[in-house]
Protein backbone atom coordinates (compact mmCIF):
# COMPACT_ATOMS: atom_id res chain seq x y z
CA UNK A 1 0.00 0.00 0.00
CA UNK A 2 2.80 2.49 1.18
CA UNK A 3 4.69 1.26 -2.42
CA UNK A 4 1.40 2.28 -4.46
CA UNK A 5 1.27 5.77 -2.69
CA UNK A 6 4.80 6.65 -2.63
CA UNK A 7 4.34 5.43 -6.98
CA UNK A 8 1.31 8.04 -7.06
CA UNK A 9 2.89 10.64 -5.44
CA UNK A 10 5.88 10.70 -7.95
CA UNK A 11 3.83 10.00 -11.02
CA UNK A 12 1.98 13.04 -9.29
CA UNK A 13 5.27 15.12 -9.49
CA UNK A 14 6.51 14.38 -12.46
CA UNK A 15 2.76 15.77 -14.56
CA UNK A 16 2.94 18.33 -12.41
CA UNK A 17 6.30 19.54 -13.34
CA UNK A 18 5.61 18.58 -17.16
CA UNK A 19 2.63 20.53 -17.06
CA UNK A 20 4.34 23.16 -15.31
CA UNK A 21 6.61 23.31 -18.01
CA UNK A 22 9.65 23.03 -16.30
CA UNK A 23 12.31 20.70 -18.01
CA UNK A 24 13.86 20.04 -14.42
CA UNK A 25 13.56 16.19 -15.18
CA UNK A 26 15.10 15.76 -18.27
CA UNK A 27 17.81 18.36 -17.59
CA UNK A 28 18.76 16.24 -15.02
CA UNK A 29 19.11 13.42 -17.03
CA UNK A 30 21.77 14.70 -19.64
CA UNK A 31 19.48 15.88 -21.93
CA UNK A 32 19.46 19.94 -23.07
CA UNK A 33 16.65 22.41 -23.42
CA UNK A 34 16.31 25.12 -25.72
CA UNK A 35 16.60 28.09 -23.82
CA UNK A 36 16.16 31.97 -25.26
CA UNK A 37 17.11 33.94 -22.97
CA UNK A 38 15.44 34.42 -19.23
CA UNK A 39 11.70 33.80 -18.75
CA UNK A 40 9.97 36.84 -19.11
CA UNK A 41 13.12 38.53 -20.69
CA UNK A 42 13.10 40.50 -24.20
CA UNK A 43 16.52 40.04 -26.58
CA UNK A 44 18.09 43.40 -26.93
CA UNK A 45 20.18 42.67 -29.35
CA UNK A 46 23.37 43.27 -27.47
CA UNK A 47 25.12 40.87 -30.28
CA UNK A 48 24.46 44.23 -32.58
CA UNK A 49 25.29 46.75 -30.31
CA UNK A 50 28.44 48.51 -30.76
CA UNK A 51 31.45 48.46 -27.85
CA UNK A 52 30.21 52.38 -27.03
CA UNK A 53 26.38 51.40 -26.82
CA UNK A 54 27.29 48.15 -25.14
CA UNK A 55 28.85 50.54 -22.18
CA UNK A 56 26.63 52.87 -22.30
CA UNK A 57 24.01 50.05 -20.84
CA UNK A 58 26.38 48.76 -18.49
CA UNK A 59 26.93 52.02 -16.89
CA UNK A 60 23.51 53.21 -17.20
CA UNK A 61 22.06 49.91 -15.32
CA UNK A 62 25.05 49.07 -12.82
CA UNK A 63 25.43 51.54 -10.42
CA UNK A 64 28.89 50.09 -8.84
CA UNK A 65 30.14 50.25 -13.33
CA UNK A 66 28.88 53.88 -12.81
CA UNK A 67 30.70 54.94 -10.16
CA UNK A 68 34.17 53.50 -10.91
CA UNK A 69 33.49 54.83 -14.16
CA UNK A 70 33.14 58.76 -12.28
CA UNK A 71 36.58 57.43 -10.11
CA UNK A 72 38.29 57.11 -13.71
CA UNK A 73 38.39 53.76 -14.29
CA UNK A 74 37.96 52.78 -17.84
CA UNK A 75 35.32 50.25 -19.52
CA UNK A 76 36.28 48.36 -22.51
CA UNK A 77 35.23 46.34 -24.42
CA UNK A 78 37.30 43.23 -25.55
CA UNK A 79 35.59 41.15 -28.10
CA UNK A 80 35.01 38.13 -26.26
CA UNK A 81 32.15 36.12 -25.82
CA UNK A 82 31.26 34.23 -22.23
CA UNK A 83 28.67 31.16 -22.70
CA UNK A 84 26.88 30.97 -19.75
CA UNK A 85 24.19 28.45 -19.06
CA UNK A 86 20.47 29.17 -19.90
CA UNK A 87 22.08 32.76 -21.27
CA UNK A 88 23.71 31.46 -24.37
CA UNK A 89 26.28 34.17 -25.79
CA UNK A 90 26.84 36.78 -23.86
CA UNK A 91 29.22 39.94 -24.35
CA UNK A 92 32.26 40.48 -22.29
CA UNK A 93 32.78 44.31 -21.01
CA UNK A 94 36.05 45.11 -19.25
CA UNK A 95 36.54 47.57 -16.15
CA UNK A 96 40.10 48.85 -14.94
CA UNK A 97 42.60 51.45 -15.14
CA UNK A 98 45.80 52.46 -17.46
CA UNK A 99 49.21 52.43 -15.36
CA UNK A 100 52.39 52.52 -17.13
CA UNK A 101 50.82 51.84 -20.02
CA UNK A 102 48.60 48.96 -19.19
CA UNK A 103 45.36 47.93 -19.15
CA UNK A 104 44.63 46.44 -15.69
CA UNK A 105 41.04 44.69 -15.00
CA UNK A 106 39.93 45.37 -11.72
CA UNK A 107 35.99 43.74 -12.64
CA UNK A 108 34.81 41.93 -15.56
CA UNK A 109 31.23 42.03 -16.36
CA UNK A 110 29.54 39.95 -19.25
CA UNK A 111 25.54 40.92 -20.64
CA UNK A 112 23.41 38.29 -21.71
CA UNK A 113 21.01 38.86 -24.87
CA UNK A 114 18.08 39.14 -22.23
CA UNK A 115 19.80 42.36 -20.94
CA UNK A 116 21.02 40.33 -17.66
CA UNK A 117 24.39 41.70 -16.47
CA UNK A 118 26.68 39.35 -14.93
CA UNK A 119 29.79 40.02 -12.96
CA UNK A 120 32.31 37.70 -12.48
CA UNK A 121 33.73 36.85 -8.86
CA UNK A 122 37.13 35.78 -9.00
CA UNK A 123 37.37 34.36 -5.02
CA UNK A 124 33.80 32.17 -6.11
CA UNK A 125 35.24 31.45 -9.62
CA UNK A 126 31.65 32.19 -10.75
CA UNK A 127 28.98 34.80 -12.37
CA UNK A 128 26.18 36.71 -10.38
CA UNK A 129 23.89 38.34 -11.32
CA UNK A 130 24.23 42.28 -10.76
CA UNK A 131 21.63 43.74 -13.13
CA UNK A 132 17.93 41.96 -13.93
CA UNK A 133 15.97 44.62 -16.97
CA UNK A 134 12.66 45.22 -14.94
CA UNK A 135 13.38 44.83 -11.67
CA UNK A 136 14.71 47.42 -9.10
CA UNK A 137 15.92 47.18 -5.28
Amino acid sequence: MIRRISALAAALCVLCLAGCGMDTLLTGLGTTAETTGVPGGEDLGIEAMSGDELIGYLLASAEEAYALARENYEARVPGDITELPMEGACRDILLGMVSDGDFNVAIHYTIAPSGIIYKYFPEDGDWGIIYRPGYSG
